[in-house]
């Protein structure tokens, strides 16, 4: 629960007040949706956030070619999972890394970490945080010269969506980050 609340959703009136999920008084928040319960996944079930990007194809193929991870299920961004579907598996065969036998293991879902409930029905967030073992968050929006303003809610946001998504499953929490978080020439500033 004090994972949902690491960092505040939304800009303008009242966003202090806004939970990590982007929800706020009177609407439905990951607490409320999932319930106390903490996931019930067994083996290695990972939840990937980002599977289409620069590095996420690589790390998809990867974790299917691993024998100890019994599925990977993907969130992407797209309006339904059929085109999700499309989009991680056209990701993988451009980087000349899809398998056949991927695709019995492989779940797709539409979704998007910059919304509230990684962009899922309260029945897809519910069978993520039931499947997850493991969340790997790979999703960004990198770019160099957009202001923070512009990135906080995928950036940040998201991130402690994907976190609260995490403690809810009782998931191990891994995280990739580009290497240009602090940006060209950004200095360290010890006042």
């Amino acid at each position: 629960a004090e994972a949902a609340r690491a960092a505040g959703g939304g800009a303008g009136p009242g966003a202090d007040s806004m939970l990590v999920d982007g929800t706020g008084p009177g609407s439905e928040s990951a607490e409320q949706c999932v319930g106390e319960e903490e996931g019930t996944a067994v083996g290695r079930r990972v939840l990937e956030l980002g599977p289409t990007g620069f590095l996420g194809p690589v790390l998809v193929a990867e974790l299917l070619g691993r024998a100890e991870v019994e599925r990977v299920m993907c969130v992407v961004r797209a309006r339904e999972d059929s085109s999700a579907r499309v989009r991680i598996v056209s990701a993988l065969e451009a980087a000349g890394l899809w398998q056949e036998e991927f695709a019995a293991r492989l779940l797709v879902v539409a979704g998007s970490s910059s919304k509230p409930l990684m962009g899922l029905s309260r029945d897809a967030y519910r069978t993520a945080v039931t499947f997850a073992t493991d969340v790997l968050h790979n999703a960004a929006h990198v770019d160099m010269v957009l202001p923070y303003s512009a990135l906080r809610e995928a950036n940040v946001v998201g991130t402690a969506r994907a976190l609260a998504l995490a403690a809810h499953a009782g998931a191990r929490f891994h995280f990739i980050s580009s290497i240009g978080a602090l940006g060209v020439g950004a200095q360290r500033d010890d006042n």
